[in-house]
């Protein structure tokens, strides 16, 4: 069979890209999606995989439903698994070990095939997917595992057939497995905004990407955790992806007014009227996106506005967690009307869009509020009391753990071309390390100041500005290393800044 794509020159490729520590992977898909086309196969494509954040010892190469139906962590899919430490390369019948798959392959597959661990018992993963073909790798050449040359013919014979295979015993059936569970179905805004996240934001591997985006859709969302840790990218990534159009951005601040909020009474020219608040501006602004799924409001610094003060008739609008139990308050409406005509051209809006109860309400199920506050301020500014955050559902953003140090700087000298020697960037990692190491000590411990310096995190934000100069320095030596750390951490505290040194 003839193709302007070869299935040995992209094997080859990945085979040496996974001897690397490079974990760029588009050309590798971009070869994977063009050679499914020239087999005609137009319901799969292709993921591929090096390593989140630092070089995976199975790199692989991943066919799935062009429909979302099944993803790499929840499904079955064929998969090519390359094991590194054994020179082994398998096309498997995969089965995703994160969460277990809500459908099987066929049980004339299973009765037929062998797993893994049967035919590789010192496999580190993937033990229980069954196998299809078992290649040898010589260098950067697949042989039989008699060390045989395989023919472009043979590969994509094997290919074909497990592909076809898929498509007429699995995705053909998909809907229900033998118990009748629904497989789930993804939409492709999450499939990009995965891939977003992961390519732009530092977040730790066991981070729940699919509570996050059923809470999104659930309801209102509370990112919590220290300064520097991405909350207020990950809220705007959130919006953005998954609705495909900026949302509205506020920062909270301490003059905050239920006007503000909500809206009330103002005087322009002499006269009293109504202006209407961001809530209110909001809800129009849905009410005329008939196409959308949701409006999103990120409100960054929460903490910053007096909830009191803000936040009064938040409390009745958003009465639970449930969508389906948000309204606009009838004494609302009786208010603006009250103004006699003497209200903003949004407020107008308004009325005509949610007089109407049953209206209003599906507008309002429409919203998202994405709010940030930063736990190291808790201490010195505003509470948000409990009946404010039980309408959230609320999602730490932890910082980094000290083992997990050498994966964030990898991922940020990646991500961001950062010039950084080895040798330099060893180092930086151990110091960093260990100065995350002894903070988390310290908040083991029972001395009250020592806990209190336990709580300061050392954000990503921070490692990444430090980063940052280290490149631009291009030779810099581990003695200065305190100095550009002390820079970037955004703090004057003169007891954090002694601990670094």
């Amino acid at each position: 069979m003839s193709s302007t794509v070869t299935l040995t020159e992209t094997l080859r490729k990945f085979i040496e890209r996974a001897k690397t520590t490079e974990l760029r992977k588009k050309d590798i898909v971009e070869s994977v999606e063009n050679l499914l086309r020239e087999l005609g196969i137009q319901s799969l494509k292709g993921e591929v995989s090096f390593g989140r954040y630092t070089p995976s010892r199975i790199p692989w190469i991943a066919f799935l439903p062009e429909n979302g139906s099944m993803k790499v962590s929840h499904g079955i899919y064929p998969v090519y698994l390359y094991y590194k430490n054994h020179d082994k390369l398998i096309l498997a019948y995969g089965i995703s070990e994160t969460n277990t798959p809500n459908v099987s392959w066929p049980p004339s597959i299973i009765k037929s095939s062998r797993k893994i661990e049967d035919v590789l018992p010192e496999a580190e993963h993937y033990k229980d997917s069954y196998v299809f073909k078992e290649y040898q790798v010589n260098g950067s050449s697949i042989t039989d595992l008699s060390g045989n040359p395989i023919s472009e013919d043979q590969l994509l014979n094997d290919l074909k057939t497990i592909l076809d295979q898929y498509i007429k015993d699995v995705l053909h059936g998909l809907g229900s497995n033998s118990a009748g569970t629904t497989v789930p179905e993804p939409e492709a805004e999450e499939r990009l905004l995965f891939e977003t996240i992961n390519e732009e934001l530092y977040l730790p591997e066991d981070f729940d990407f699919d509570a996050l985006i059923a809470a999104v859709k659930s309801g209102n969302v509370l990112l919590y955790g220290p300064p520097g840790t991405g909350k207020t990218k990950l809220a705007k990534m959130l919006a953005s992806k998954l609705e495909g159009t900026d949302p509205e951005i506020y920062t909270a601040n301490s003059l905050w007014f239920r006007r503000d909020v909500i809206g009330g009474e103002t005087i322009v020219n002499g006269s009293v009227q109504w202006k209407s608040g961001f809530l209110i501006r909001a809800c129009n602004t849905a009410g005329i996106s008939h196409g959308s799924r949701y409006h999103f409001i990120i409100i960054d610094e929460m903490n910053r506005a007096d909830a009191d003060k803000a936040f009064g008739d938040f409390f009745t609008i958003f009465s639970s967690l449930n969508p389906d139990d948000w309204e606009v308050p009838a004494s609302l409406i009786e208010e603006i009307k009250s103004y006699n005509g003497r209200i903003d051209e949004e407020a107008r809006n308004f009325l005509k869009i949610c007089e109407n109860r049953d209206s209003s309400k599906e507008i309002l199920k429409k919203l998202r509020i994405i709010a940030t506050i930063n736990t190291a301020d808790i201490n010195n500014l505003y509470l948000l009391g409990e009946a404010l955050l039980r309408r959230f559902y609320l999602i730490e953003i932890s910082c980094v753990k000290p083992e997990k140090t050498a994966e964030e700087v990898n991922f940020l000298i990646r991500k961001n071309g950062y010039t950084v020697s080895d040798e330099t960037k060893s180092a930086f990692i151990d110091f960093v390390k260990n100065l995350r190491s002894r903070f988390e000590s310290y908040a083991q411990g029972s001395d009250y100041e020592k806990k209190r310096l336990g709580e300061f995190c050392i954000s990503t934000a921070a490692v990444e500005r430090a980063l940052k100069m280290i490149s631009e320095m291009g030779s810099v030596t581990p003695d200065r290393f305190p100095l550009l750390l002390k820079m970037s951490l955004g703090t004057v505290d003169d007891n954090i800044l002694k601990e670094i040194g």
